[in-house]
């Protein structure tokens, strides 16, 4: 019998199943990345490199959610924040029947519009499409893997507690965040300072309301990792929390038993925390 060597199991990652990455050219002349799903949902999601988010204020981030909500199909938008920089992702509506059947048919309706999510004349907005491999990398980074991502998204290693999640290594607790102005600027800063560089994501949701006359909606998704245990992670949990007032504190609920979605819906991946709801069986 021939020696033979066998390889490392792996694992899928339910939200992530089904999901196809694109690429396309938009009408500015840009490539760009596109994540389509068919479940739980029909959407597709596109993702932008932010230059300018630093010197942004609350209200000219908010003007932005709002000029890329003028769009009807638009689901959400996902301002993600880390130490490398930050990444805003919305997610459309694969509206039509041929939207619905055919991938090509919404990745040609968001090549014809996406400049006018980046592109605008009423917010002050330095952003840049992320092409395919861009967004492989960012999911490929998240995960700590260095495998090919597709067409098969597998990781080596998953451990899912009611309380935290671990891939491949990195142990992470994820938080469900109250919308809070004061809060999301802290958290945004936050994740740059040295102490937490590389730990803390900070992740501020917008979701369009139904009806144009009214606002929308804003949440957020905190995610705080470790590279080695859980006493670790809870240390830096507790380092975080205490940068906060006691009040602030109050608005910031840990994801019990739905932490494997809370860290990949605080990526900005077309992960819908209201779309996936299944926890975690005690």
């Amino acid at each position: 019998m021939w020696p033979f060597t066998r390889g490392k199991p792996t694992y899928k990652i339910a939200e992530l199943d089904n999901l196809v990455l694109a690429e396309s050219r938009d009408s500015a002349g840009f490539d760009f990345g596109v994540l389509v799903r068919t479940t739980p949902a029909a959407e597709a999601t596109v993702m932008f490199r932010v230059d300018s988010v630093l010197s942004m204020t609350d209200e000219e981030i908010l003007a932005w959610e709002e000029t890329i909500a003028q769009d009807s199909s638009v689901i959400s938008c996902v301002l993600t924040s880390t130490s490398t920089g930050c990444v805003m992702s919305v997610s459309v509506a694969r509206e039509s029947k041929d939207e619905r059947k055919e991938t090509d048919e919404i990745i040609t309706r968001l090549a014809a519009e996406l400049p006018q999510f980046y592109d605008l004349e009423e917010v002050e907005v330095v952003a840049t499409p992320l092409t395919a491999a861009e967004i492989e990398s960012y999911i490929a980074d998240a995960l700590n893997t260095s495998t090919p991502l597709w067409p098969e998204l597998r990781v080596e290693e998953i451990t899912n507690t009611v309380t935290n999640w671990q891939v491949n290594g990195v142990i992470a607790a994820s938080f469900d965040v109250l919308d809070n102005e004061e809060l999301d600027t802290l958290l945004r800063k936050l994740v740059l300072t040295d102490e937490f560089a590389g730990v803390v994501r900070w992740a501020r949701v917008f979701r369009p309301a139904l009806d144009t006359e009214e606002l929308g909606r804003h949440s957020g998704l905190l995610t705080i990792s470790a590279p080695t245990s859980v006493e670790q992670l809870e240390q830096v949990v507790d380092t975080v929390l205490a940068e906060m007032t006691a009040l602030q504190r109050l608005r910031i609920r840990r994801m019990y038993a739905r932490q494997q979605t809370g860290y990949l819906a605080s990526l900005g991946i077309g992960v819908n925390a209201w779309e996936f709801d299944k926890v975690l069986a005690p």
